[in-house]
């Protein structure tokens, strides 16, 4: 007859097996609901039913900027934290007091600026310069009558910019 002690549970690799792979799924589990939390990178646009209704609108300000034959050339300077642009258009172009410059990132929406730029002359503008992160960043230069469009990496791509109005539908 066998006489042998049997083996503690802790011992067999069985049981391990059993309680592992649920208590591995827990751990992880409590390491990504704390990850999301901390780490939370929000929506790329916060109303995409209001951003659907603007469309029109933005074509509008898109076509209404081609006929003013609208060319704008922005220089960014980060070591003074200002912005200066040079705009032109057609001869029924009137300059408007301020011009609204909208830096958009790409994926982060905590980090867009909207900055105000005021009439120097009638053709320059000027206006503060927030700090950019790094990345892909969308340039809205816009009046509620108009608007104008580029992309730019920063800082890969110099600080001076060319925006040139053209027709609905063919932004970048």
């Amino acid at each position: 007859m066998n006489t042998s002690q049997p083996v503690p549970w802790h011992k067999v690799g069985i049981t391990w097996l059993i309680f592992g792979i649920p208590l591995v799924a827990v751990v992880l589990g409590v390491v990504l609901i704390f990850l999301s939390i901390k780490h939370f990178d929000g929506l790329v646009v916060d109303d995409y039913y209001k951003q659907g209704l603007g469309i029109n609108q933005t074509l509008k300000r898109q076509q209404r900027a081609t006929s003013l034959q609208l060319k704008a050339n922005l220089r960014l300077n980060m070591a003074a934290g200002k912005v200066d642009v040079l705009i032109d258009g057609n001869d029924s172009y009137l300059p408007p007091e301020f011009i609204t410059l909208g830096l958009y990132h790409s994926t982060r929406s905590d980090n867009d600026h909207v900055v105000e730029l005021h009439s120097l002359s009638t053709k320059q503008y000027t206006g503060v310069l927030p700090q950019l992160a790094p990345g892909r960043w969308n340039i809205l230069l816009e009046t509620p009558d108009w608007r104008l469009h580029h992309t730019l990496v920063w800082p890969a791509q110099t600080t001076s910019i060319s925006l040139n109005a053209e027709p609905a539908g063919q932004s970048e």
